[in-house]
């Protein structure tokens, strides 16, 4: 994923790889080489970037977590800081019966699961079986964000 010689923009810096740790281990279960892009979209927001990171971190971007019914359901998304970045994962739940529309993925496993790695300062990766999304944070002004997708 993360190709060794890339380097940070910082004066001194070492490789790219060096400060991401364990992330490219980790994201390397998610097969990016078989993956096309797909589209760019543009978010501009009247928040600070600061509290877009921190509701991200709180796992509002999750599907699997918007409006969750009850505490135990909360308790399924595990986080771990780490040096650069925070990651959170989340097992994929599959069908189940009774349901009454399709899941996208029908499927579940303990492999199977949905991450999210916020990287220090401003971008996150957010990992599904089937796609990602890589997301730039940009701050505007005090109360202004643009989201890059």
């Amino acid at each position: 994923m993360v190709q060794p010689h890339l380097r940070q923009s910082r004066s001194g810096a070492g490789p790219l790889c060096e400060s991401l740790g364990e992330l490219p281990a980790q994201a390397g279960k998610f097969d990016f080489h078989s993956m096309k892009f797909s589209e760019r979209r543009t978010y501009d927001m009247n928040c600070n970037w600061k509290t877009y990171i921190d509701n991200y971190l709180e796992a509002t971007m999750c599907p699997a977590f918007t409006g969750a019914q009850s505490r135990n359901q909360l308790q399924r998304l595990f986080g771990r800081a780490l040096s650069n970045y925070v990651r959170q994962w989340t097992p994929i739940r599959g069908a189940q019966p009774g349901d009454a529309a399709a899941r996208r993925y029908p499927q579940s496993g303990k492999e199977l699961t949905a991450d999210y790695f916020w990287v220090f300062p401003n971008w996150m990766l957010n990992c599904y079986p089937d796609n990602i999304s890589l997301n730039i944070i940009l701050p505007l002004g005090p109360e202004r964000t643009r989201a890059i997708f």
